[in-house]
């Protein structure tokens, strides 16, 4: 009985969202989801369900890395009751933090994939899987990095079952 929508308010794309149980239904907004092109930019690239009433949203920057430009990634949720946007797992990680694996809408948690920030270079670049509480924000880890595993799988119930 709730919808996610892209829309244009005032000549700006946004993500919205609808109750369809409401009479008239009037859209509520979430966060702007504009094209980004230069180091600076934002914007809300994709979102997920999780539940009934979390939205979790992949946020990306795009960022100057050396003259090159480079996007990285972060989650945060949206709570359809409070109306609050908070950020989901970001401690600790280096370049991107928004690859989700596995979502378990009866737990209201996912599986995430990201790179973590480490004092040993040898896994800068390498991956670990945590499992997110997206009510808490609590991390369970899962899989820590491994110097030659550069991402990983999960199977449809959220166990890991490979690595690459």
């Amino acid at each position: 009985n709730k919808v996610i929508l892209k829309m244009i308010s005032d000549g700006r794309e946004f993500l919205a969202w609808l109750d369809l149980t409401e009479a008239s239904p009037k859209p509520k907004l979430i966060a702007a989801t504009e094209e980004f092109r230069e180091a600076g930019d934002r914007t809300t690239n994709s979102w997920r369900w999780v539940g009934n009433d979390i939205i979790v949203l992949t946020l990306l920057a795009r960022e100057n890395f050396g003259g090159d430009r480079g996007d990285i990634s972060r989650l945060a949720t949206y709570d359809l009751k409070t109306g609050k946007i908070a950020p989901l797992a970001w401690d600790g990680v280096a370049a991107n933090g928004g690859d989700i694996l596995h979502v378990d809408h009866d737990k209201q948690a996912i599986l995430i994939q990201r790179t973590y920030k480490h004092e040993n270079t040898e896994r800068w670049n390498n991956p670990e899987v945590v499992r997110v509480d997206v009510r808490t924000g609590k991390l369970e880890m899962v899989m820590r990095t491994n110097p030659v595993v550069g991402g990983w799988y999960a199977d449809p119930k959220g166990i890991v079952r490979g690595a690459f």
